[in-house]
């Protein structure tokens, strides 16, 4: 990576009622930049041959979810129902991996966390 080139994105807003920043870059080891904005959505691009960025994978994270980072190795971190999960990109599983006992919540459905809908 050249800290002095200039990257550009192609970069739509899906959600017309709002402003889309970007919270939150980081690239994966394999070179591709993943995005986290403002519309609580993930977009992940690679290089093309003539070295322009293009938008391969869009992610929508749902509402009650929030997010706390990504990862170079493709995972992300959300807080869920008083969980810590961790989102493996690629493979598009999520995992629980701290409990708070602070609060007092039952699990009913142990096995969908939530959903992390693709949008492209």
């Amino acid at each position: 990576m050249n800290n002095k080139k200039e990257i550009k994105l192609e970069f739509k807003n899906y959600n017309e009622d709002n402003e889309n920043y970007c919270r939150y870059c980081i690239f994966n080891l394999k070179g591709e930049f993943i995005l986290y904005t403002t519309t609580k959505m993930i977009w992940i691009y690679s290089t093309t041959k003539n070295s322009k960025w293009k938008c391969k994978k869009v992610y929508e994270i749902p509402e009650d979810v929030k997010f706390i980072s990504l990862s170079k190795y493709d995972k992300l971190f959300l807080y869920s129902n008083n969980y810590i999960c961790e989102w493996n990109i690629p493979t598009e599983k999520s995992t629980r991996i701290i409990y708070n006992e602070d609060y007092n919540y039952k699990v009913s459905n142990i096995l969908k966390l939530f959903v992390i809908k693709s949008i492209l």
